[in-house]
């Protein structure tokens, strides 16, 4: 989260992963990805099976990221599992990558 962000809101701040981009080189790094990805895995099998993702905010960025890896074949975390029949993101935004 921004300093600017901070500014207005009290913690405990609550995020999936954080995206940045270096000023000098503009390549755009993902902290907490990882912590993520297992999560959701770790959730779809104590859980699951799911027919599909819905997300709120950044939550609505983390299952369009999802959604998009997993058709890709590009998310070997979730390799395990039948890829998602939809994906329903609310006011949420796309991956800078």
């Amino acid at each position: 989260m921004s300093a600017a962000l901070r500014s207005f809101f009290n913690p405990p701040y609550c995020e999936w992963f954080n995206a940045e981009t270096d000023a000098s080189s503009g390549e755009v790094s993902y902290t907490r990805w990882a912590a993520t990805l297992a999560y959701v895995a770790r959730i779809w099998r104590e859980e699951g099976p799911f027919d599909g993702y819905l997300g709120f905010s950044q939550g609505a960025t983390v299952c369009h990221a999802l959604a998009a890896l997993h058709a890709r074949g590009a998310c070997p975390e979730l390799a395990e599992f039948p890829a998602p029949r939809f994906a329903l993101c609310f006011s949420g935004r796309r991956c800078r990558d």
